[in-house]
């Protein structure tokens, strides 16, 4: 990874943080997924949001 990355990514967490420093994990794990995509048109969002929430009843959809 680059600063450039890096810079990315503080971005996507600045953007979900609302008050308290509490995010909204759904919206956080998309935008990065939008992020990691731009990046590499052959990454999978959805194995990989599945992937943040293996024990989760309700999986991702492949709603993108």
């Amino acid at each position: 990874m680059t600063k450039k990355d890096y810079i990315k990514i503080a971005k996507v967490i600045s953007n979900n943080s609302i008050s308290g420093g509490r995010m909204v994990r759904h919206d956080f794990i998309k935008e990065l997924c939008l992020m990691f995509e731009e990046d590499n048109p052959n990454f999978d969002s959805f194995k990989f949001m599945n992937a943040c929430d293996p024990y989760n009843d309700k999986s991702f959809t492949d709603d993108r």
